[in-house]
């Protein structure tokens, strides 16, 4: 028959082998003093990165977007499809003559490139 082991001890041997206590150093107070210029210079530095990200950002997904439409003229095997399709302006069409109106979630749109629909009837 197998002995059994009490959970106590083990728990205990466990804790006696835990990592060693760091000490952390004190710093002297005088290291610790910033100035309230220094404070509003480096959040003014902080503010206009922020607001210079937002602007790159913003100017990327438009340039995604612009990009993702076809200046050249669709082959044949896609005018057929988008024939068939006059009331929308854009579609996206997928190699597999799949067609995607253009509010579709980008995650169910695949690998389909949007088109402007020369048969477009306003």
């Amino acid at each position: 028959m197998a002995k059994k082991i009490k959970t106590q001890e083990v728990e205990s041997e466990a804790t006696s082998e835990a990592a060693p206590e760091t000490v952390m150093e004190e710093t002297p107070s005088e290291n610790m003093e910033i100035s309230t210029e220094q404070v509003e210079e480096v959040a003014e530095t902080l503010a206009e990165q922020s607001a210079d990200e937002d602007k790159t950002k913003s100017t990327k997904k438009k340039a995604k977007k612009d990009d993702s439409i076809i200046a050249q003229e669709p082959d044949d095997d896609i005018k057929r499809v988008l024939k068939s399709f006059p009331t929308y302006e854009y579609l996206y069409v997928n190699k597999q003559g799949g067609v995607f109106a253009p509010d579709t979630k980008p995650t169910l749109v695949g690998g389909a490139i949007l088109y402007k629909n020369p048969f477009f009837n306003k």
